[in-house]
């Protein structure tokens, strides 16, 4: 539906700019587009800049105001009191951007037009602004080659997970996007991701947090070992499997995918640009942390080191080593009550 709405909209900002100009702040046409808001392509008068409205009745309008600007593609509330109305304009703000702002708008309007009441669609629209601001910010530098490793590290667990706790319990236990402890935790049981690509032994711990299993019953540290080759799976292919498999099985989940790629800086508009590295994977392989595992925590820490990065060396951990069988019976739990 994205690419209908977008070509409507695209439709709808030649209409706009083709109108005269008024005293009015935007030259607007109301597209066709289902759900519970009034969308129109708009064109501001100030600078002819393209945008999108979407517009509701003052009394959805939510408490808190919000607004952001990142890269280029701002997003402003207003509140018409007299005319018992509000708007959210979503603005491009250089030229160079037509063509993310394009797939930005569609992906709006297919988030609001899923829900049936005003107020639900306006929390979807600031959800996926948040989600899109969090990318725009991110894509500035691109993702670097250690970013791509760890993503697709994180990704590959993913798919894994998936495959013995099922997709909704696998995306929702997957908080690394988000800010979690852990890079994916769920009733009880945490995983944290370290992947090396090549001839590697050691794994950086980032934080004091990242191997403490307080509130846990579980935590595994899982070491993806991936190594660069001619032929295999790159980061956009990877997305695209999965996405793939998750279509088939559980569709609704694809959006929520979505959002914690753009929160990463990846979105498919980009996937041209990471098409190298090619990887393969040498092994995965699971270590269970508990009192005798070597790691700094925020408990055994003196009073006065706010926080700590450090190495582990991967050779000296083979006793916390776990059977891969034994690693996947425990992730099995995770899917349970999904």
């Amino acid at each position: 539906m994205s690419d209908l709405l977008i070509a409507a909209a695209r439709l709808g900002w030649a209409k706009a700019s083709a109108t005269a100009n008024s005293t009015r702040a935007w030259r607007a046409i109301r597209l066709d587009c289902p759900g519970p808001l009034v969308v129109l392509a708009g064109i501001r008068e100030t600078d002819e800049a393209r945008s999108l409205l979407f517009e509701t009745a003052i009394e959805n309008a939510p408490q808190k105001h919000e607004r952001f600007e990142a890269d280029g593609i701002s997003m402003l509330e207003e509140r018409n009191y007299p005319e018992r109305n509000y708007r959210i304009a979503v603005v491009v703000e250089r030229p160079d951007l037509a063509s993310i702002f394009e797939i930005l708008a569609g992906d709006l309007m297919e988030s609001a037009a899923a829900f049936q009441s005003a107020t639900a669609a306006i929390a979807a629209l600031f959800a996926r602004l948040n989600a899109w601001q969090a990318f725009l910010l991110a894509r500035r530098s691109g993702l670097g080659r250690q970013s791509i490793v760890g993503l697709a590290g994180e990704l590959l667990m993913l798919r894994r997970l998936a495959e013995v706790a099922g997709w909704p319990a696998a995306v929702d236990a997957w908080t690394g996007p988000t800010g979690g402890l852990h890079d994916f935790a769920r009733r009880g049981i945490g995983l944290e991701v370290k992947t090396s690509c090549g001839v590697a032994s050691l794994i950086d711990i980032s934080s004091l947090d990242q191997l403490d299993e307080a509130g846990l019953s579980v935590l595994l540290l899982v070491h993806v070992h991936l190594m660069e080759a001619l032929e295999g799976v790159h980061l956009p292919g990877l997305v695209g499997e999965i996405k793939e498999q998750m279509i088939a099985s559980a569709p609704f989940l694809v959006r929520t995918f979505d959002d914690a790629l753009l929160v990463v800086g990846y979105a498919d508009v980009d996937a041209d640009l990471y098409l190298t590295p090619v990887f393969q994977t040498l092994s995965t392989r699971f270590f269970r942390v508990g009192p005798s595992f070597p790691r700094l925590t925020r408990a055994g820490t003196s009073i006065g080191i706010a926080e700590a990065r450090y190495r582990l060396d991967l050779r000296t951990l083979q006793s916390h080593l776990i059977d891969e069988r034994d690693a996947l019976a425990t992730m099995k739990h995770m899917g349970e009550g999904a």
